[in-house]
């Protein structure tokens, strides 16, 4: 009967390595409300469906470190608290697309901050941020692009509505697609 203790051994052991490598992409679909932080890492996806609500107060909403890494919001997305972020991405090629609602309020928050390489953020929604050194979107890695087709307000002192994304190496400093003339 040594057997037996060996084979539950063996059952815990699969089941436990098993549940550290499901994926952690996450849907939040209408009516629905969460109030925790949405953590994505490599290749997976966030979504907010139209009518879905992610509320996470004094923190990031959507938290997303790994590299390929998806986030669509057609919902809302709200955060309070100094350096809160609605959306925040590190990884590289990350794609953020909005046309739900994001609003932050806090000295320092953003709505949308991208700090990988070659993020793409699309904003066809609304996004409003309030706070000292509030920002709507922030994309400072390089060949980063923003498209922001709709409204994008910030309130407070030392706000922008959208910043530059990153140069690429060697390149000159860009706005966005556009070379800035000395």
């Amino acid at each position: 009967m040594k057997l037996q203790p060996m084979l539950i051994s063996a059952l815990l052991t699969a089941l436990t390595l098993s549940a550290t490598v499901q994926a952690a992409s996450f849907t939040i679909v209408d009516g629905q409300t969460e109030a925790t932080t949405q953590t994505l890492n490599d290749n997976e996806t966030g979504t907010i469906e139209a009518g879905g609500t992610l509320s996470t107060g004094a923190s990031t909403a959507v938290s997303a470190t790994g590299a390929t890494v998806t986030v669509t919001n057609s919902g809302s997305i709200s955060t309070t608290g100094a350096s809160a972020r609605g959306i925040y991405s590190s990884g590289t090629n990350a794609s953020i697309t909005s046309s739900g609602s994001i609003s932050t309020a806090g000295d320092g928050a953003y709505g949308i901050v991208s700090t990988g390489a070659d993020a793409i953020i699309t904003n066809s929604g609304s996004i409003s941020t309030v706070g000292d050194d509030a920002h709507g979107i922030f994309a400072p890695g390089a060949y980063g692009s923003i498209s922001n087709i709709a409204s994008t307000r910030t309130a407070g002192a030392g706000p922008d509505d959208h910043l530059p994304t990153g140069p690429p190496p060697s390149t000159p400093h860009t706005r966005g697609r556009r070379p800035l003339r000395d």
